[in-house]
């Protein structure tokens, strides 16, 4: 074989690689773009820092939190696109040899208190989602950490990936439903404030403390008013909430801060609370709003999961992981993740929406992405994790079945109380 056939046959060889590696993958990105859920990555990234700091987990450590955070949102929707155009075109991604991976496609969907069929219908029902998700946070961590077959920094790895995917689904709850759309002071709260002075609104477990907890008996609630959630699928034929917004996700949700979704502005949907948005300023502010009140509850959930004695044991072994003190392969894993979260969230517009401020625009620059062109893959240890290990199938533990329904039990949620275990 001559030297130029040679030459021919690796650049078409590395050109197939590059259109399995990078165009493909996009192509699925783009098709998967109006499903993809959760506050944008730019705003779980960001909490995900505040709370690490908050709560003294090292730069690494808050790093794993930001990708597990990410990967709440990656397992869901993209993947449902993913495994079968893969599946009959390619085997990049090692999706069609994992068959966790559609279980944990399965427990994804119900980590973002997303109004699944219509059926998050009743404050009880948002409490019996809020107490499963703390006592499966508590046994996930706790059972990661008690794991002595597994090497320490695997222990690490899974409890901070864990504790990154609870930490979605809180953050989501205050995205996701119209919570800061009440007015909490004429309900006799003071303003709250985050402890940099940021307004926020009172977060779940502070208005439960005040009022009880939600009531299962009847159909009127206890609560002074009614919550929401979007229905997820977006719908256009949806009932209204008790404030008149159509109860769809792309209407409810403050995922970026230009409250733009499916192709138009959904600003008029949200002219409620202390923030209301009106017009593009306040409407920033208004998904400000939303972003501090989540911090809030995330960083009081941390405190709430170490109210166990054993969890607090789990966190505090794991959340001042140093990867300098790991093998090099693991820490380029981390990076290779975070690199991959950036790429797929700018290329699908989920970094923060389709119009970005300028600064965090840059943030998506073509040669910014094409300098770090990384595509997820199941032999990076940290993507490998959720579906070897079930990291969210633990924590979705008794929130629905495989159809995609809520699995509410009014008689759980008083045999178990929010309590220390």
């Amino acid at each position: 074989m001559s030297k130029i056939h040679i030459i021919s046959s690796k650049i078409v060889s590395g050109v197939r690689s590059l259109i399995l590696r990078v165009f493909i993958p996009c192509f699925l990105l783009i098709a998967s773009y109006d499903s993809v859920t959760g506050f944008d990555t730019y705003w779980h990234s960001g909490m995900a820092t505040e709370v690490g700091q908050k709560c003294g987990f090292s730069a690494d450590a808050i790093k794993v939190l930001q990708f597990s955070s990410f990967c709440v949102d990656y397992f869901g929707p993209f993947i449902t696109e993913a495994i079968g155009f893969v599946a009959k075109n390619a085997s990049y991604l090692e999706l069609r040899n994992l068959p966790t991976t559609g279980q944990t496609h399965e427990a994804s969907n119900f980590i973002h208190f997303d109004n699944l069929a219509g059926q998050l219908d009743r404050n009880w029902k948002f409490d019996y989602l809020w107490s499963r998700l703390l006592e499966n946070t508590r046994k996930t961590v706790t059972a990661y950490y008690n794991d002595t077959s597994l090497k320490p920094d695997d222990r690490k790895r899974l409890i901070l990936l864990a504790l990154g995917a609870s930490l979605h689904m809180v953050e989501d709850f205050y995205s996701h439903s119209d919570w800061i759309h009440f007015d909490f002071v004429k309900m006799g709260f003071r303003q709250q404030r985050t402890s940099m002075g940021d307004d926020r609104a009172p977060t779940w477990f502070e208005l439960r403390k005040r009022f009880g907890a939600p009531s299962v008996r009847g159909r009127k609630e206890n609560w002074k008013f009614q919550l929401c959630s979007g229905i997820f699928p977006p719908a256009n034929d949806v009932p209204l909430s008790s404030l008149g917004v159509p109860i769809s996700h792309t209407t409810m949700n403050h995922d970026n801060s230009q409250l733009y979704y499916d192709g138009a502005s959904q600003i008029k949907y949200h002219a409620f609370g202390a923030y209301p948005a009106l017009d593009s300023a306040s409407a920033v502010k208004h998904q400000l709003y939303a972003y501090h009140s989540a911090c809030a509850a995330a960083i009081e959930w941390i405190g709430m999961l170490e109210e166990s004695p054993a969890a607090k044991r789990a966190i505090e072994f794991a959340k001042r992981w140093d990867m300098a003190k790991v093998d090099h392969a693991v820490a380029d894993d981390l990076q290779d993740g975070l690199y991959s979260s950036l790429m797929v969230s700018c290329i699908m517009q989920k970094w923060d929406g389709n119009y970005p401020p300028r600064d965090r625009a840059k943030d998506c620059g073509v040669f910014k992405i094409l300098e770090h062109i990384h595509i997820p893959t199941m032999g990076n240890v940290f993507w490998g994790s959720f579906p070897k290990d079930s990291v969210l199938q633990h924590l979705a533990l008794g929130f629905g079945d495989s159809t995609g329904h809520y699995s509410f039990d009014s008689l759980w949620v008083g045999r178990h109380p929010m309590r220390r275990d």
